[in-house]
């Protein structure tokens, strides 16, 4: 039966137009802006070196190649090395002599490793040997230069200009010639040039400022300390060996003169400070000696201790005498109480008592009692007797009155004679505080002295050993000569050559570095799909296929090669790649299309007919998607119509064989009828209407009510409409021509499609509620497998039954 004819009979025309399908829900966005495109695991770190295995190597060429270039123009350097040591305080002369013991060196090795680095000693080096240090000889000998030094310092430095001939020299600025092996001036330099230079006309000294000269010394010299021992290793390094070794020199003879006069002036000062100390001292001694005698002199020749032993026989001469006066004062106090006592007998007792006291022989009570015995002697001859008178006689009235007088008087001078007692017993009192406050305050005299005596005898002592110190320190500072001994002095030269393999392998190193972080780095910069995990993570799409590239066909690997081929010259290769399915149905590449047919067969779901394959950018497959997977529907015995809607770039009249006219344009335009553009192809099954060739008056024919109506009456007479649309990003018919399509398939190119274009173009489609069935990973230049993807195990299949190796 011709299709053509059964077409026409079958096609009933659509009054209306159906509804627009349902709105669906917006495509997922990816988390975080985006996806990581760096691969997490090892394999995938290793195929990501082998990927770009060419940016390590061009990293470890060039820096190789740029490390021996730079290792093979350096100049040749010489070191000169010394070795000096802090003498041990005990090792030294002044030190014996001085009589130190200390295992410890005055200085820390620090501080003199520190003393070495220092300006002052590298610039008086500096001005003792300029010649390699501040000035320098370019362009002529070094040895023929002798005798340098350098007047002032210029802060910019300066160069002079030499030129020679066999008899003398000159300055090219200056008209003045100077003759050889004499010391010259010029311009606040004095040289002497030994002899004319063989083969040289010209050359120059440069001559730097001193403090530039002193930091191009200190960054020469390299100064270490060996742990646990008091040695210093000194190294300089110079481009001349006798700059090296004189230099070095010159720094060691300078450290150990600085050394040996701070010491002498330490020993010096110490002097002086001995010798002041002496005079204070002895000034101090004088003062105690004249404090200790003036003291003496008031204690009346008595040392304390013998004072002390005085004033206490004092004492206790007071206290037996106070005793004593308090005993006879009891005894009179007795009597006065038995005189007053108004029993005649207790007082009679007492009077007879009065001789046997103390207080009897005293002279006055003496003689009142001597009076009152003959008063009562008087009375008592006048009252006895048988001529005695009565007591009321006259005379005997009157001799007792006068015995009572005279009792009267022997008790006031008893009584008298207490008040005395008690005087006394006052002045000795008195007499034993002042004894007892002299002895109280003995101690304190006999501490003052003792003091005294110490102090003396301590200023003496200090006195004696300021005086011995003294001496020591006079010798010492005649004998100082530091504590810095050249061990090993500057005596050979060591070239230094360049560590060549080192610094190559270094860089070899250095650049495989650069080169796979340079490698890792173009791959995170590289946004384009490289498989699955591109397609589900970074667009959020089911991948419903991956289609390897076409054997037998030479694809082009990069765009500047598929712009710069003649179109003419690809259509052989286009039409091998678009026919590869109906070629050969047992090949790996006719396998993957009828994968990807079942997917879309289930992503229809049976209600969908009309399948929109479309692309971000040209040149990514989706023409020979389009063909293949129309063949892959044919082959299944259904009937396929292919329509061309790249109105700009179609070519499947070109890859079928069909003519360009009638096509899809002027069936749009109404200059022809649906089934009048039909042609028949050479595949079995499979009809195409081409795109047509456009005119300025047609309209746009996309997004028309036309184009809805004509692929609904073309989906109700073939099972399949298969629409090769324009790129996306280029046409925007593509994205009006999707919303008729029942399912739209976005084809993308592997390693070419870039993440960030397909997601504008997915975009574009989600603004229209286009039904995206998922994407399909075109390899044409089989990138797939180095990125872990794409074994195409069918392709390995189909090649071991062709060769007979499958089993059962």
């Amino acid at each position: 039966m011709n299709p053509r004819t059964s077409l026409v009979r079958t096609v009933t025309p659509h009054a209306a137009a159906e509804p627009a399908p349902p709105m669906r829900a917006p495509r997922a966005r990816p988390e975080g802006g985006g996806y990581d495109t760096l691969p997490s695991d090892p394999k995938g770190l290793l195929r990501l070196l082998l990927r770009a295995w060419w940016m390590p190597v061009l990293g470890v060429l060039l820096a190789g190649g740029a490390a021996y270039a730079w290792v093979s123009r350096q100049p040749m350097r010489y070191m000169s090395s010394a070795t000096i040591q802090l003498l041990d305080s005990r090792l030294s002369v002044g030190a014996r002599i001085d009589g130190g013991g200390s295992s410890a060196p005055e200085q820390s090795v620090r501080t003199q490793v520190a003393i070495l680095r220092s300006r002052p000693l590298a610039g008086a080096v500096v001005d003792s040997q300029p010649l390699g240090l501040r000035v320098l000889p370019q362009g002529m000998p070094w040895g023929m230069v002798h005798e340098v030094a350098v007047a002032g310092n210029p802060a910019d430095g300066g160069v002079l200009t030499l030129a020679f001939d066999g008899g003398s020299w000159f300055v090219t600025d200056d008209s003045v010639r100077y003759p050889y092996d004499k010391p010259i001036t010029v311009r606040g330099l004095t040289l002497r040039l030994d002899r004319p230079p063989v083969g040289v006309t010209r050359g120059r000294l440069l001559i730097l400022p001193r403090d530039m000269a002193i930091d191009r010394l200190l960054s020469q010299l390299v100064v270490t300390e060996r742990e646990m021992t008091t040695l210093i290793d000194v190294r300089f390094t110079a481009d001349e060996p006798q700059v090296a070794l004189q230099a070095l020199g010159a720094l060691v003879q300078a450290y150990q003169r600085a050394d040996a006069a701070t010491a002498q002036l330490q020993a010096r000062r110490r002097r002086e400070f001995v010798q002041q100390q002496l005079e204070t001292v002895n000034a101090q001694l004088s003062g105690a000696e004249r404090q200790q005698g003036a003291f003496r002199g008031a204690q009346q020749g008595f040392s304390s201790d013998e004072r002390m032993a005085t004033r206490r026989a004092e004492v206790s001469l007071v206290e037996q005498k106070q005793q004593e006066l308090r005993t006879e004062r009891q005894v009179v106090s007795d009597l006065r109480a038995r005189f007053e006592s108004p029993d005649p007998a207790v007082r009679a007792r007492a009077l007879l008592a009065l001789p046997g006291t103390p207080v009897g022989s005293a002279p006055g009570v003496a003689a009142l009692f001597t009076e009152l015995s003959q008063r009562e002697v008087a009375r008592a001859e006048m009252t006895s007797g048988p001529r005695g008178l009565p007591a009321r006689h006259p005379d005997v009235q009157r001799a007792d009155q006068l015995v009572e007088g005279a009792k009267r008087r022997l008790v006031g001078a008893v009584q008298a004679y207490e008040e005395g007692l008690l005087l006394r017993l006052a002045a000795l009192d008195r007499q034993r505080l002042e004894l007892s406050r002299d002895l109280q305050g003995s101690p304190v005299v006999k501490a003052q002295e003792v003091l005294l005596a110490q102090s003396a005898d301590a200023l003496r002592e200090q006195a004696a050993g300021l005086r011995a110190e003294f001496q020591r320190a006079q010798v010492a500072e005649a004998a100082a000569v530091g504590q810095v001994d050249i061990v090993e002095p500057p005596s050979r030269v060591l070239p230094l050559r360049p560590p060549v393999g080192r610094l190559v392998v270094f860089a070899l190193g250095l650049g495989a570095l650069c080169g796979v972080m340079a490698a890792v780095l173009r791959e995170a910069l590289d946004r384009t799909v490289k498989g699955r995990h591109s397609v589900e993570r970074g667009l959020r799409l089911p991948l419903l296929g991956t289609i390897p590239r076409i054997t037998g066909t030479k694809a082009a690997t990069s765009r500047w090669q598929r712009r710069g081929t003649p179109k003419v010259s690809e259509v052989g290769r286009r039409r091998s790649v678009a026919l590869a399915t109906a070629r050969d149905l047992r090949s790996g590449e006719s396998e993957a299309f009828r994968q990807l047919r079942t997917q879309l067969l289930y992503g229809l779901g049976g209600r969908g007919k009309s399948l929109l394959v479309t692309s971000t950018r040209p040149a990514e497959g989706k023409t020979s998607v389009s063909v293949n997977l129309a063949i892959s529907f044919a082959q299944q015995r259904l009937r396929v119509l292919l329509i061309d809607c790249d109105f700009v770039a179609g070519r499947l009249h070109v890859l079928l064989g069909a003519n360009a006219t009638p096509g899809l344009q002027q069936v749009l335009s109404e200059l022809s009828s649906p089934f009048g553009a039909v042609q028949g192809t050479l595949v079995s099954g499979l009809w195409l209407i081409s795109a047509g060739a456009g005119g300025a008056d047609l309209i746009d024919p996309a997004g028309s009510q036309r184009f809805r109506t004509l692929l609904r009456e073309l989906t109700a007479v073939y099972d399949v409409v298969i629409l090769d649309s324009a790129p996306l990003l280029a046409v925007a018919d593509s994205v009006a021509m999707s919303v008729a399509a029942d399912g739209v398939l976005v084809v993308t190119r592997a390693g070419e499609t870039r993440i960030d274009e397909a997601d504008e173009a997915l975009r574009q489609l989600d603004a229209v509620n286009a039904n995206v069935l998922g994407a399909v990973i075109n390899d044409v230049d089989n990138r797939l497998p180095r990125y872990g993807e794409g074994n195409y195990a069918y392709r390995g299949y189909y090649a071991a039954v062709s060769a007979g190796e499958a089993g059962d």
